[in-house]
């Protein structure tokens, strides 16, 4: 189906049904997103973010019952999304070589001048693990890192450590220190 239909499962009724899909939609997460209110502090603004064989994975106002953004990034079909923890950064696979990632932006409206998502980047899989069919954030509590769980319809499971903001400028700090070493 192409259609999300939002269910009251007490009173057994459809609360709200979401169109825009023109093919199978294969994957949904809800995203807790804080805004500023107009009182002056935070309100949470729940959303959805679907993803679709159409290639595009929309992003949900369901307070609003309508799409706020249309991200149309990948070329094949897309099957899993997975937020983290932080609900900061979105990462939807598909049927290519790619993990990609986003940045979710709690303000934004959807307009181009104020987006929901934003491009973050893409990492490559190794070759022949097929399509993604499931993705996880996750921390192991033997780890103090957070690390991205793939699922490829090869017969591994791909896990992908997820570096904070300080970590990534200690190891460009380390790693332009080594180019110099290596020019002397």
């Amino acid at each position: 189906d192409t259609d999300i239909v939002l269910w009251d499962l007490v009173a057994d009724i459809g609360i709200a049904r979401l169109r825009g899909h023109v093919d199978q939609v294969t994957a949904l997460v809800f995203w807790d997103s804080f805004v500023d209110s107009r009182e002056g502090g935070t309100a949470v603004a729940p959303r959805l973010i679907s993803a679709s064989k159409d290639r595009f994975v929309r992003i949900w106002s369901i307070e609003h019952q309508l799409c706020l953004q249309i991200i149309a990034e990948h070329k094949v079909e897309v099957w899993s999304l997975a937020l983290n923890a932080a609900q900061t950064r979105l990462v939807t696979g598909s049927s290519d070589k790619f993990l990609r990632f986003w940045t979710l932006l709690p303000d934004g409206d959807g307009s181009e001048e104020n987006p929901v998502a934003t491009v973050y980047g893409a990492v490559p899989r190794s070759e022949g693990q097929g399509g993604v069919l499931s993705l996880q954030f996750g921390r192991p509590k033997s780890l103090d890192f957070d690390v991205l769980i793939c699922q490829g319809s090869g017969k591994t499971l791909e896990l992908f450590r997820c570096f904070d903001q300080a970590d990534v400028k200690k190891r460009l700090k380390r790693r332009q220190k080594r180019v110099l070493l290596k020019k002397k």
